[in-house]
Protein backbone atom coordinates (compact mmCIF):
# COMPACT_ATOMS: atom_id res chain seq x y z
CA UNK A 1 0.00 0.00 0.00
CA UNK A 2 2.99 2.32 -0.17
CA UNK A 3 4.23 4.27 -3.18
CA UNK A 4 8.00 3.94 -3.09
CA UNK A 5 10.86 5.77 -4.70
CA UNK A 6 14.57 5.01 -4.86
CA UNK A 7 17.30 7.60 -5.33
CA UNK A 8 20.92 7.21 -6.34
CA UNK A 9 22.61 9.85 -4.18
CA UNK A 10 22.25 11.86 -0.99
CA UNK A 11 21.71 15.11 -2.89
CA UNK A 12 18.97 13.52 -4.99
CA UNK A 13 17.29 12.23 -1.84
CA UNK A 14 17.36 15.66 -0.20
CA UNK A 15 15.85 17.23 -3.31
CA UNK A 16 13.10 14.66 -3.83
CA UNK A 17 12.02 14.34 -0.21
CA UNK A 18 11.67 18.10 0.26
CA UNK A 19 10.04 18.67 -3.13
CA UNK A 20 7.52 15.80 -2.94
CA UNK A 21 6.98 15.85 0.84
CA UNK A 22 7.62 12.16 1.44
CA UNK A 23 5.99 10.57 4.47
CA UNK A 24 8.95 8.39 5.39
CA UNK A 25 12.55 7.71 4.44
CA UNK A 26 14.64 4.56 4.86
CA UNK A 27 18.28 5.61 5.03
CA UNK A 28 21.33 3.36 5.08
CA UNK A 29 23.89 4.59 7.59
CA UNK A 30 26.78 3.63 5.29
CA UNK A 31 26.04 5.49 2.08
CA UNK A 32 28.46 5.44 -0.85
CA UNK A 33 28.64 9.24 -0.77
CA UNK A 34 28.64 9.91 2.96
CA UNK A 35 27.14 9.23 6.37
CA UNK A 36 23.48 8.38 6.68
CA UNK A 37 23.36 10.17 10.04
CA UNK A 38 24.75 13.34 8.47
CA UNK A 39 22.27 13.00 5.58
CA UNK A 40 19.42 12.70 8.09
CA UNK A 41 20.59 15.85 9.84
CA UNK A 42 20.77 17.76 6.55
CA UNK A 43 17.31 16.53 5.60
CA UNK A 44 15.93 17.59 8.95
CA UNK A 45 17.29 21.13 8.49
CA UNK A 46 15.94 21.42 4.94
CA UNK A 47 12.48 20.19 5.88
CA UNK A 48 12.32 22.55 8.86
CA UNK A 49 13.37 25.42 6.60
CA UNK A 50 10.61 24.42 4.14
CA UNK A 51 8.10 24.60 6.98
CA UNK A 52 6.53 21.16 7.07
CA UNK A 53 6.80 18.17 9.45
CA UNK A 54 9.84 15.92 9.28
CA UNK A 55 9.20 12.61 7.48
CA UNK A 56 9.54 9.50 9.61
CA UNK A 57 13.22 8.60 9.27
CA UNK A 58 14.25 4.97 9.67
CA UNK A 59 17.93 3.96 9.74
CA UNK A 60 19.22 0.60 8.57
CA UNK A 61 22.68 -0.79 9.26
CA UNK A 62 24.65 -3.96 9.90
CA UNK A 63 24.32 -3.90 13.67
CA UNK A 64 25.00 -0.72 15.59
CA UNK A 65 26.58 0.39 18.85
CA UNK A 66 24.71 2.13 21.67
CA UNK A 67 26.35 5.39 20.60
CA UNK A 68 25.24 4.97 16.99
CA UNK A 69 21.64 4.39 18.03
CA UNK A 70 21.60 7.42 20.33
CA UNK A 71 23.25 9.66 17.72
CA UNK A 72 20.64 8.47 15.20
CA UNK A 73 17.87 9.48 17.56
CA UNK A 74 19.49 12.86 18.14
CA UNK A 75 19.56 13.41 14.37
CA UNK A 76 15.80 12.94 14.18
CA UNK A 77 15.81 9.27 13.17
CA UNK A 78 12.71 7.67 14.65
CA UNK A 79 13.64 4.00 14.36
CA UNK A 80 16.74 1.85 13.88
CA UNK A 81 16.74 -1.46 12.03
CA UNK A 82 19.60 -3.95 11.93
CA UNK A 83 20.03 -6.31 9.00
CA UNK A 84 18.67 -8.78 8.11
CA UNK A 85 15.38 -6.90 7.75
CA UNK A 86 11.99 -8.51 8.20
CA UNK A 87 8.64 -7.32 6.92
CA UNK A 88 7.31 -7.10 10.48
CA UNK A 89 10.23 -4.89 11.55
CA UNK A 90 9.64 -2.61 8.57
CA UNK A 91 5.93 -2.35 9.32
CA UNK A 92 6.64 -1.35 12.92
CA UNK A 93 9.36 1.11 11.95
CA UNK A 94 7.17 2.85 9.37
CA UNK A 95 4.12 3.19 11.61
CA UNK A 96 3.22 6.84 10.97
CA UNK A 97 0.70 6.88 13.81
CA UNK A 98 2.42 5.27 16.80
CA UNK A 99 0.56 5.06 20.08
CA UNK A 100 1.07 7.96 22.50
CA UNK A 101 3.84 7.45 25.05
CA UNK A 102 1.24 6.79 27.74
CA UNK A 103 -0.11 3.82 25.75
CA UNK A 104 3.08 2.29 24.34
CA UNK A 105 4.10 -1.17 25.57
CA UNK A 106 6.98 -1.38 27.97
CA UNK A 107 10.46 -2.57 27.09
CA UNK A 108 10.39 -6.39 27.49
CA UNK A 109 13.41 -6.17 29.79
CA UNK A 110 11.62 -3.56 31.92
CA UNK A 111 8.56 -5.80 32.22
CA UNK A 112 10.72 -8.80 33.11
CA UNK A 113 12.71 -6.85 35.70
CA UNK A 114 9.60 -5.49 37.40
CA UNK A 115 8.17 -9.00 37.68
CA UNK A 116 11.45 -10.36 39.05
CA UNK A 117 11.75 -7.58 41.66
CA UNK A 118 8.16 -8.11 42.77
CA UNK A 119 8.68 -11.86 43.12
CA UNK A 120 11.93 -11.38 45.02
CA UNK A 121 11.12 -8.44 47.33
CA UNK A 122 7.39 -7.89 47.15
CA UNK A 123 5.11 -5.38 45.49
CA UNK A 124 5.65 -2.70 48.15
CA UNK A 125 9.36 -2.66 47.41
CA UNK A 126 8.73 -2.17 43.67
CA UNK A 127 6.20 0.60 44.30
CA UNK A 128 8.72 2.39 46.50
CA UNK A 129 11.35 2.14 43.75
CA UNK A 130 8.89 3.57 41.23
CA UNK A 131 8.11 6.48 43.57
CA UNK A 132 11.83 7.20 43.97
CA UNK A 133 12.36 7.22 40.20
CA UNK A 134 9.34 9.48 39.66
CA UNK A 135 10.78 11.99 42.13
CA UNK A 136 14.51 11.75 41.52
CA UNK A 137 14.47 11.25 37.73
CA UNK A 138 13.26 14.78 36.85
CA UNK A 139 15.46 16.24 39.60
CA UNK A 140 18.52 14.47 38.22
CA UNK A 141 17.74 15.64 34.67
CA UNK A 142 17.36 19.24 35.85
CA UNK A 143 20.66 18.94 37.68
CA UNK A 144 22.39 17.59 34.57
CA UNK A 145 20.98 20.48 32.53
CA UNK A 146 22.18 23.06 35.04
CA UNK A 147 25.66 21.53 35.18
CA UNK A 148 25.94 21.29 31.38
CA UNK A 149 24.98 24.96 31.15
CA UNK A 150 28.10 25.80 33.15
CA UNK A 151 30.28 23.53 31.00
CA UNK A 152 31.23 21.30 33.94
CA UNK A 153 31.40 18.04 32.00
CA UNK A 154 33.10 15.93 34.74
CA UNK A 155 30.22 16.55 37.14
CA UNK A 156 27.66 15.98 34.37
CA UNK A 157 29.41 12.68 33.62
CA UNK A 158 28.95 11.52 37.20
CA UNK A 159 25.27 12.51 37.14
CA UNK A 160 24.69 10.62 33.89
CA UNK A 161 26.42 7.63 35.46
CA UNK A 162 24.12 7.73 38.50
CA UNK A 163 21.04 8.00 36.31
CA UNK A 164 22.29 5.09 34.22
CA UNK A 165 22.47 2.98 37.40
CA UNK A 166 18.89 3.87 38.34
CA UNK A 167 17.62 3.07 34.85
CA UNK A 168 19.46 -0.25 34.66
CA UNK A 169 18.02 -1.34 38.02
CA UNK A 170 14.59 -1.21 36.35
CA UNK A 171 15.73 -2.83 33.12
CA UNK A 172 14.98 0.39 31.19
CA UNK A 173 17.41 -0.43 28.40
CA UNK A 174 16.90 2.61 26.17
CA UNK A 175 17.23 5.08 29.06
CA UNK A 176 20.31 3.18 30.24
CA UNK A 177 21.80 3.39 26.74
CA UNK A 178 21.19 7.15 26.48
CA UNK A 179 22.75 7.83 29.88
CA UNK A 180 25.75 5.65 29.03
CA UNK A 181 26.39 7.65 25.85
CA UNK A 182 25.87 10.89 27.77
CA UNK A 183 28.46 9.75 30.32
CA UNK A 184 30.92 8.89 27.54
CA UNK A 185 30.25 12.17 25.72
CA UNK A 186 31.08 14.15 28.85
CA UNK A 187 34.28 12.15 29.36
CA UNK A 188 35.27 12.89 25.75
CA UNK A 189 34.47 16.59 26.00
CA UNK A 190 31.60 16.38 23.49
CA UNK A 191 29.29 18.93 25.06
CA UNK A 192 26.85 19.03 22.13
CA UNK A 193 26.22 15.28 22.28
CA UNK A 194 25.95 15.41 26.08
CA UNK A 195 23.19 18.02 25.78
CA UNK A 196 21.39 15.92 23.18
CA UNK A 197 21.59 12.94 25.54
CA UNK A 198 20.10 15.00 28.32
CA UNK A 199 17.18 15.94 26.03
CA UNK A 200 16.67 12.35 24.89
CA UNK A 201 16.88 11.09 28.46
CA UNK A 202 14.01 13.41 29.33
CA UNK A 203 11.89 12.00 26.51
CA UNK A 204 12.69 8.42 27.48
CA UNK A 205 12.10 9.05 31.18
CA UNK A 206 8.62 10.27 30.27
CA UNK A 207 7.92 7.02 28.41
CA UNK A 208 9.28 4.89 31.26
CA UNK A 209 7.30 6.68 33.97
CA UNK A 210 4.12 6.50 31.86
CA UNK A 211 4.54 2.74 31.59
CA UNK A 212 5.33 2.40 35.31
CA UNK A 213 2.13 4.29 36.17
CA UNK A 214 0.15 1.84 34.06
CA UNK A 215 1.99 -1.07 35.67
CA UNK A 216 1.00 0.18 39.13
CA UNK A 217 -2.63 0.58 38.08
CA UNK A 218 -2.68 -2.89 36.57
CA UNK A 219 -1.30 -4.45 39.72
CA UNK A 220 -3.85 -2.65 41.87
CA UNK A 221 -6.82 -3.42 39.63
Amino acid sequence: GWRCGVVSSTEEALEWVVRDKWDAVLVDLNLPDGSGIEAAGRLRRRVEAAGYPLPRLVAVADGGSARTRVVCRAAGIAAFLARPLTLRDLERAFDLNPAPAAEQPGDPMLVQTLGGLRDMAGERFVLDLIAILAKEGPERLAEIGNVLATGNLPVASRLFHKMKGSASSFGATELTRICEVGDDACAEGDEALAKECRRLAGEELGRVTAFLDRWKEGNHA
